[in-house]
């Protein structure tokens, strides 16, 4: 078989995760060259390295990576081996910790039905007061205060403690989610593909504290889990301490041994983090604009005027400005398009009937498949969509959580259904975040996406086109190249999703712009060696112009300055600058149920009254829509300790998003 077959690296893969060496070491024998190193770079980076189950293979995975680091000269690999061999070994050593300290929790020593009803009582029990303080907040608002946004509010409690619902909310759907996949790991739930819990039985108020203690391993596993495939994926570094050489901060304890897992080699990450921050302020504004322009509160129905899905009412406020602002996200000219077997309509409908429901219901209950089917077939979904929908939302151990997941189903078939995320909900956040997590690719759809820029740079007036020509073997396709002064941009546009905080989609998403960075500089040096495509296109000599090759992602992403030789922006920072010369803060204002806004610009995008060149190069550099975000991000270290004499630290990269509201509240002030 030839060194260079796909069925090749294939093979040499299976024997890597099987802990066999020797075909990889004869090929390095044979041919060391650059597809192999590039294969072993791959391999070394699968969080599949460290083992956290199966401990009879973790010997014969050091003894495989040992023989290959015999075998290798090169100094970048057998340091990646180095690293690997102490990241595993050591992350290893704190997930046998957790499951040891797990295991030895008073409540992990009762029945699993036991367990899993203390979990779903406290978790009721927290929702409960949750809302309770948010109902006395709304009561205390006035006619001509904004309306209530659980994603940006911060509220204070009857015990004069000022809190961020969506902060509250956020830990008690992590407290049940990451609790019943760690019970779900021990105890073998799942039936099928679906978590399965037994019914439900009476709880102490013992029992109920002592279910914290489980969120409490299951948070420190998760953020474990997060440390180390941070550092296979972009490099981090882990730092061994002993009694001797402990860090300064951490000696006053009585810390022993303490691993500190470092997160800020590879900026990406950061960046990451920011831009899943955008998208969720982008759906927020779009779904403000949507109340205040269409008023939408007022098309809320009865549930017996909701069959048909397009006679313009909706179920709950939420719905159509969320239809609405995943339409222009997302740019799917076809409607009609199934993603998982719905249509977006459909996908929206089926959610804010979760939030329908939530409201309907106060006590914590279980549904019927035929009662659950009943309510969707209600308001105008068909009885074989429901039956999709329930299924994809029901919890699993590949969910993300029991945000985008929040039916439980139980052992007698029934389906509880975890309301707390739906209280208020960004229903753009909820449907996107369940899109990646069910691995939708919205590239494929990319073609709506390259109509709105189309759209955007007609409809402004600038020098464009978009073509495609061919010479040889080679294709080139171009979705839109844009003159201006003495530069031509190569706009080549991704439909994608975001990764809504996993390392993993982050890692993916690295991976494709590395891709996309081969792909545009391809595209510029078709440009550079065939010149008369380009005098075919536009009339003008390419020898005189500087070309600029460009990423335009749909969603909010924007790196600064050059990534792999190429710029990455993304079609909202685009589109602000292409048509206006400043960017505004904007007031909504509620005026006794008429909503109304007032704008005021607040930064100067161009430099003169003219759009010029250099000012897309500025934005492509520094990204005015990435400022505040990169201003209050700071580096933060934070500690988790599995027991009396054993800690493990992060050090990462995070963006202190109160201050960043607080400064913008106080700039609203200044403007309007």
């Amino acid at each position: 078989m030839s060194i260079n077959s796909d069925n090749f690296y294939t093979e040499l893969e299976n024997d890597y995760f099987k802990f066999k060496p020797k075909k990889i070491i004869r090929a390095l024998s044979q041919n060391p060259e650059d597809k192999l190193f590039r294969f072993l770079h791959k391999v070394l980076s699968s969080p599949a390295n460290v083992i956290t189950h199966n401990v009879a293979n973790r010997s014969k995975r050091n003894a495989c990576l040992n023989e290959l680091r015999a075998a290798i000269s090169d100094k970048d690999l057998t340091q990646k081996i180095d690293k690997l061999l102490l990241l595993s070994t050591s992350a290893e050593r704190l997930y046998d910790l957790i499951k040891f300290e797990l295991d030895n929790l008073p409540l992990s020593k009762k029945s699993v039905a036991t367990q899993c009803s203390a979990i779903l009582n406290e978790a009721f029990n927290e929702s409960t007061e949750l809302k309770k303080e948010i109902n006395n907040h709304l009561e205390n608002l006035k006619n001509n205060t904004p309306f209530f946004d659980l994603s940006t509010a911060s509220i204070t409690s009857s015990e004069n403690i000022t809190f961020s619902p969506d902060d509250v909310i956020t830990k008690i759907v992590d407290f049940v989610s990451l609790s019943f996949k760690m019970l779900n790991f021990k105890h073998r739930l799942s039936q099928g593909k679906y978590i399965t819990l037994p019914q439900m039985v009476t709880v102490d108020d013992e029992d109920l504290t002592n279910a914290r203690a489980i969120f409490f391993y299951s948070m420190l596993w998760n953020n474990l889990d997060s440390a180390v495939c941070s550092c296979l994926h972009f490099d981090g570094e882990i730092t061994v301490f002993d009694e001797s050489t402990l860090p300064e901060e951490i000696l006053k304890s009585e810390i022993k041994e303490f691993y500190e897992f470092d997160r800020t080699i590879n900026p990406f990450e950061r960046f990451d983090f920011i831009s899943n921050e955008r998208l969720y302020a982008k759906l927020s504004q779009n779904f403000n604009e949507g109340m205040v322009k269409f008023n939408v509160h007022k098309t809320v129905s009865g549930i017996e005027y909701l069959s048909d899905l397009n006679n313009g009412r909706s179920i709950t406020v939420s719905e159509i400005p969320s239809y609405v602002a995943l339409l222009d996200t997302l740019y799917l000219s076809d409607h009609s398009l199934l993603l998982a077997g719905l249509t977006l309509r459909e996908w929206v409908r089926c959610y804010a009937t979760l939030e329908y429901l939530a409201n309907k219901f106060e006590a914590p209950r279980t549904f019927k498949l035929e009662e659950l089917n009943g309510y969707f077939v209600s308001v105008g979904i068909s009885y074989q969509k429901a039956k999709i929908f329930i299924d994809l939302v029901t919890f699993t151990s590949e969910s993300r959580d029991v945000y985008d997941s929040p039916l439980i189903k139980m052992s007698d078939g029934s389906y509880y259904f975890i309301t707390v995320g739906y209280f208020s909900p960004g229903l753009t956040n909820i449907i996107l975040s369940q899109f990646s997590s069910l691995k939708i690719d919205l590239s494929k759809k990319g073609i709506g996406f390259e109509r709105e820029i189309h759209s955007l740079l007609s409809s402004l007036n600038h020098n464009y086109h978009y073509f495609s020509f061919k010479r040889g073997d080679e294709q080139y396709e171009y979705d839109a190249v844009m003159q201006l002064d003495n530069k031509v941009f190569i706009f080549e546009c991704k439909n994608t999703n975001l990764s809504g905080g996993s390392v993993a989609k982050a890692k993916k998403k690295f991976d494709l712009f590395k891709e996309a960075a081969i792909q545009v500089k391809r595209l510029k040096y078709g440009l550079m060696t065939h010149p008369e495509v380009f005098h075919e296109q536009f009339g003008l000599n390419i020898d005189d112009f500087e070309i600029v090759p460009v990423i335009v992602n749909n969603l909010p992403f924007s790196l600064p300055g050059l990534f792999d030789g190429v710029y990455v922006t993304d079609y909202s920072a685009l589109s602000k600058i292409l048509n206006n010369p400043t960017v505004g803060v904007t007031k909504i204002i509620n005026d006794h149920g008429e909503l109304s806004s007032v704008t005021t610009a607040s930064h100067r995008l161009w430099e003169n009254d003219k759009l010029q060149a250099n000012d897309l190069i500025n934005q492509f550099k520094n990204p005015i829509q990435l400022a505040s975000l990169i201003d209050n991000t700071n580096v933060f270290k934070y500690f988790l300790q599995i027991n009396k004499d054993i800690a493990f630290g992060v050090c990462h990269a995070s963006t202190n998003l109160e201050t960043m509201k607080s400064e913008q509240q106080e700039r609203l002030k200044e403007y309007i």
